[in-house]
């Protein structure tokens, strides 16, 4: 009966994995504005701090959060979840984000991720491509890229998984020159190091 009663509680909006088209008029939230943000291919509208879990697909966003949904596409862009959810192969926690077509955009890791060679920690935010691929990993708790030992919120990698951008979490010698831990370095495809301005993010 509990249970019954928490899932009836739901806002519960598409049915579809992501949700499908979603009336963000329709949602339980305390405010509701336009924005954008860093890595978001299309402008979408936040949705904050709803009055209770919201339900879109197999996603159960938090109460009192942001969930946000593309203007143009009306698909999720955002979701606290709830619970642990696998989006594309990856086993998520906290914060979910997807592109417009719902494949994942950005998710903290709920367990250790292998792909494109590189072995990512839990509770690692991962940003991917269109197409899957890692590419920017921010490890609160440190790990490696590549041969190195990186740090922070500023790491990138190439497809396939090379360092392109590492904070260094230890003092490390690269090319013959000792570089301090905290120190950011960027490489080119080739894995030497190389001027930061020159590297596309």
């Amino acid at each position: 009966m509990k249970r019954w009663f928490l899932v009836a509680a739901m806002a519960v909006v598409g049915c579809s994995k992501a949700g499908g088209k979603i009336d963000v008029e329709k949602l339980p939230c305390t405010e509701r504005r336009p924005t954008s943000g860093f890595d978001v291919p299309e402008g979408y509208i936040a949705c904050s701090a709803p009055k209770e879990e919201i339900k879109i697909g197999e996603f159960v966003c938090k109460k009192g959060t942001t969930v946000g949904v593309y203007e143009k596409s009306k698909t999720l862009e955002e979701c606290w979840v709830k619970d642990p959810v696998k989006v594309d192969g990856v086993h998520c926690t906290g914060g979910v984000a997807l592109f417009p077509d719902g494949k994942i955009r950005r998710c903290q890791l709920e367990s250790e991720l292998s792909r494109d060679g590189l072995t990512m920690p839990k509770g690692a935010w991962i940003t991917f491509t269109a197409t899957g691929h890692p590419r920017r990993i921010e490890l609160p708790k440190g790990g490696t890229i590549g041969p190195y030992k990186c740090k922070g919120y500023m790491n990138y990698v190439y497809e396939g998984g090379k360092p392109k951008k590492c904070e260094l979490a230890e003092p490390t010698t690269i090319e013959g020159k000792e570089h301090k831990a905290g120190e950011t370095l960027c490489f080119d495809e080739g894995g030497k190091t190389t001027d930061c301005s020159k590297v596309k993010l």
